[in-house]
């Protein structure tokens, strides 16, 4: 027991933890944190994605794309470096733009759709690293 913390209230902490739905739950939130849908850690709180680009863009004076501020709110958990989605997307940007007459830029859809592909599509209504689509 912590020597901080009252005894009574250490006891009512176990009782609850030792309760099958706590232990489910937490089991349920191990799991999520090494799902292989991304593996990334969220650094962006939350705040929304759109206020983090607003924010980026006010810092920066300049506009943000989606997957620059992307980028700048997550950070992957592999140990080699590498960034799955991250540089599946990339790929699929320079494929488009290889169909695109020259300096053609893509749409905030066009970057959109190339992210939900990258990142293996909609899942339970949510595109990884994009929310609610």
């Amino acid at each position: 027991m912590p020597e901080w913390l009252r005894e009574d209230v250490w006891k009512k902490l176990l009782a609850k933890w030792n309760i099958d739905e706590w232990k489910k739950k937490t089991e349920q939130a191990k799991a999520n944190c090494t799902s292989s849908k991304g593996g990334s850690l969220h650094t962006g709180g939350s705040i929304s994605f759109t206020a983090h680009k607003l924010r980026l863009e006010k810092e920066r004076g300049q506009d943000m794309s989606h997957d620059e501020v992307f980028e700048e709110k997550h950070k992957k958990k592999n140990k080699d470096g590498t960034r799955e989605h991250w540089e599946d997307y990339h790929k699929r940007v320079g494929k488009w733009q290889q169909t695109q007459p020259p300096s053609t830029q893509p749409t905030p859809d066009d970057t959109n759709s190339l992210w939900t592909e990258a990142s293996s599509g909609v899942n339970k209504g949510r595109v990884y690293g994009l929310g609610v689509r």
